[in-house]
């Protein structure tokens, strides 16, 4: 474990070792697999104050050095923005526009070149306390099943950022809070043996071999039932695209939401803390409901 005290803050990273061997791992290279990490969203600095944590001469290469995408309604509002987000590996990128839109695709580009994506697949903050998660958005499915080789997957677990910049704050807004606890978990690389049944299902969708693919999907978690797998959710279609497609996505992304938790969970009893896990079932009872009210704090 690495532990600071800057200013005040106190900063703790776990597993710093598995980002960092995973990024100077030759074999993964030749193989052409990128790196895709993920993490939980809970304050509006999350983004870049976790990578703080990383040595510093990760940041000397940009092959090193994370691509993320970034909302254009907040990180692209003018010229200035736009040319320090772009000058920082961030992708632009349209809410409401759906999965199949030009930043997924560069994110695509970058896995295809082995370079390291990093998502928020909550795609918003999410004020909790908890291991309790929004729905994921299938973008991060997307990246995983179509990028020409499965990249190896990260789960990153974030606590107390919500100290330093909360996204509800008096003025003045732009100024961090100091006397934060926070910390950075990296976990270690999900099993391949865990997703690979699902990049063979996409492959036999790609190749048209079987577009009924109900009775071949992995099992899922056992915290989500399949009744609660957005079962009245539209696929987003385009000629290559398929309800099949969709309910793969869908099956993934809990999976992943699934192993992020359980790394919260751990870093939760590392730190003295109660189970905190929540629910993290995709749940259909909670659509259209207002999600600040309805998970605990």
């Amino acid at each position: 474990m690495l532990e600071r005290r800057v200013i005040r803050t106190r900063v703790r990273a776990y597993g710093i070792e598995n980002i960092v061997a995973a990024l100077h791992d030759r074999q993964r290279i030749a193989e052409g697999r990128g790196i895709l990490s993920y993490c939980n969203h809970i304050a509006v600095l999350d983004e870049p104050l976790l990578w703080g944590v990383l040595p510093w001469h990760l940041f000397q290469d940009t092959y090193t050095t994370r691509w993320s995408l970034g909302a254009s309604d907040i990180l692209f509002k003018n010229a200035l923005f736009s040319a320090f987000f772009r000058m920082g590996q961030t992708l632009e990128t349209f809410r409401g526009r759906g999965i199949f839109q030009p930043a997924l695709d560069q994110a695509l580009d970058k896995l295809a070149e082995t370079r390291w994506v990093h998502l928020f697949p909550e795609g918003a903050v999410n004020l909790t306390h908890c291991t309790r998660m929004r729905r994921f958005k299938w973008g991060i499915s997307r990246l995983f099943l179509e990028a020409p080789k499965s990249p190896v997957v990260i789960p990153i677990w974030l606590t107390g950022f919500d100290q330093v910049m909360p996204e509800h704050r008096r003025a003045p807004r732009w100024l961090p809070r100091l006397g934060a606890d926070i910390s950075v978990t990296f976990g270690e690389p999900i099993a391949q043996a865990k997703l690979q049944p699902y990049a063979d299902l996409y492959t036999q969708l790609k190749a048209r071999q079987d577009t009924d693919i109900a009775h071949h999907l992995p099992a899922l978690p056992s915290a989500v039932p399949n009744e609660h797998l957005y079962p009245n959710a539209p696929a987003q279609l385009r000629p290559e695209d398929s309800p099949a497609y969709a309910a793969l996505r869908s099956h993934l992304a809990a999976l992943l939401r699934e192993e992020l938790a359980k790394l919260g969970e751990e870093t939760r009893k590392r730190q003295g803390l109660g189970p905190g896990e929540g629910n993290l079932v995709h749940r259909t009872d909670l659509v259209g409901r207002d999600y600040k009210t309805d998970v605990p704090t």
